[in-house]
């Protein structure tokens, strides 16, 4: 995997840019964790290390580093429910005492709070990641709830990933589907940033894309063997994962690996429009990207593209619906980007829009493969009404400031 990533950080990509990346060191294999020592001297880690893990990734793995590093420095987050907020931070900043470097030992949010504290402290860490369950292990951002709000806050993405088949491999089904779930995503986040490009020029690197292409195919035909427990089926799930975070690490943003499908799973995640649900990442994406599969492939079927009036949210109407979110949406969007965006440029580009949304597999594809891992498929799986699906449809567009066809599609309608 290294050698993929070596290759798109070159000094100058064919896009013109030169692309950065923290990350020195990647292994994904069996038996990864025992070449620990190996790596921290690759990199020129030495020093006091402290684990930061949680009760079930401590017997999972934590325990087994400790005894590799021969070191007892450990943070156990021992309690019910673990998540990502202030008292997980201020619990291991007050019991992890004045290491040199962090070693992240579970899934995604043990490395939003290990991400955290190491940014707050001013030092590196080492991911080893027990679940293929996300794709943000080499973030450079945690996704944090502080005072209950959902929030993205500066940290440092890890300076080495040790990824261990024989560790991830065997993680809960629940966190493995979350992984499926959360890669299903790419085909619409990919379909957002090419059609972006086409309508408005934004950047795009054709390299990262075309390596983010090919990790999501090669993860897709793995999911029937990802459902039988199949180790090196896992290892390609994990593989698709950390390349989409090195690719968002290149490229300075999540654009490479987030559209409409996350915009949706970040709105339900506020609760403004539905209550609170107690569902993973992936699992939240998955049933998102269904969803949006519907709203484009309606798009792809039409003869031509009419344009309709547009009048962005008014003030009234976003503290209506988003509450006491609605500062966050307000800074978010500043001018509403519709406003600048050439309705007759998506008319010109109307048939290559067809064609990338010919390659989103259509919903019930997307659906069907959810349910090969046993992840949600639909919003009542993830205890939501559909009530709420016509609110989220329109309201999530505005979660980010970046163009997608979902929010595009304000400017028009399709003519059949």
């Amino acid at each position: 995997m290294l050698r993929i990533v070596k290759q798109l950080q070159r000094e100058k990509c064919d896009c013109g840019r030169e692309h950065t990346l923290t990350i020195r060191e990647i292994i994904l294999e069996s038996g990864a964790i025992y070449k620990l020592k190996n790596v921290l001297e690759k990199v020129e880690l030495d020093g006091n290390a402290c684990i930061i893990c949680d009760r079930n990734t401590d017997v999972a793995a934590a325990s087994a580093v400790s005894q590799v590093l021969n070191s007892e420095e450990k943070v156990v987050l021992d309690f019910p429910e673990v998540h990502a907020d202030e008292k997980s931070t201020q619990f291991v900043l007050d019991q992890m005492g004045t290491p040199d470097y962090l070693i992240a030992v579970g899934a995604g949010t043990i490395h939003d709070i290990t991400r955290y504290c190491a940014h707050e402290r001013g030092i590196p860490f080492i991911s080893i990641p027990t679940a293929p369950s996300v794709d943000g292990f080499v973030s450079t951002v945690c996704a944090m709830t502080f005072r209950g709000a959902k929030v993205t806050t500066p940290g440092i993405a890890p300076i080495a990933v040790i990824a261990d088949t024989d560790i991830f491999a065997d993680a809960p089904k629940q966190l493995i589907a979350s992984g499926v779930g959360d890669i299903l995503g790419k085909y619409t986040a990919l379909s957002d940033w090419r059609i972006a490009h086409l309508v408005t020029g934004e950047y795009l690197c054709e390299k990262v894309y075309g390596v983010m292409e090919q990790a999501l195919h090669e993860a897709v035909s793995a999911i029937d063997d990802v459902a039988r427990g199949k180790h090196s089926a896992c290892e390609k799930l994990m593989y698709a994962l950390l390349l989409s975070g090195v690719a968002m690490q290149m490229i300075g943003n999540s654009r490479p690996a987030s559209g409409a499908e996350h915009h949706m799973s970040h709105l339900w995640e506020t609760a403004v429009i539905n209550p609170p649900i107690d569902a993973l990442h992936g699992e939240k994406v998955g049933v998102a990207t269904a969803l949006v599969s519907q709203v484009y492939h309606g798009i792809g079927v039409g003869k031509s593209i009419v344009p309709r009036d547009y009048h962005p949210l008014s003030d009234e109407e976003i503290d209506r619906i988003f509450k006491n979110t609605a500062e966050d949406i307000r800074r978010e969007n500043g001018r509403d980007m519709l406003l600048d965006v050439d309705v007759d440029a998506i008319a010109q580009h109307y048939d290559e829009i067809k064609k990338i949304i010919a390659k989103i597999p259509q919903p019930q594809e997307i659906r069907e493969m959810l349910g090969k891992v046993g992840a949600p498929q639909t919003l009542s799986d993830l205890g939501l009404s559909d009530d709420i699906l016509e609110d989220t449809k329109k309201y999530s567009p505005y979660i980010r400031r970046r163009l997608t066809l979902m929010r595009l599609k304000k400017l028009f309608d399709v003519a059949n």
